[in-house]
């Protein structure tokens, strides 16, 4: 499993044809779920830490031996949203 992981996160891997065409789903979503500056709904946090505390903190939780309930998933998530979404949104 640790291998999987490093090898999907390894720079040097060739993208697959399905990576390749979700690429204008990701630039979608990137568009929409930006910092507030640049016509986004997030708070103006650098980029890298957005990421640790939305797909970083998923990413990890998911590799836990201890599954979380839905219902503790649902206040996790709902607790991430209010840090990072900007005022208003």
């Amino acid at each position: 499993m640790h291998f999987l992981d490093q090898y999907e996160s390894a720079g040097f891997r060739a993208a697959t044809d399905a990576e390749r065409s979700s690429d204008d789903e990701r630039l979608e979503f990137e568009r929409r779920f930006r910092s507030k500056a640049k016509g986004g709904v997030l708070n103006d946090l650098p980029e890298h830490v957005l990421y640790e505390l939305t797909l970083g903190l998923a990413a990890r939780l998911a590799k836990q031996p201890k599954k979380l309930t839905r219902a503790t998933l649902q206040k996790v998530a709902e607790r991430v949203w209010e840090s990072i979404r900007a005022d208003g949104s």
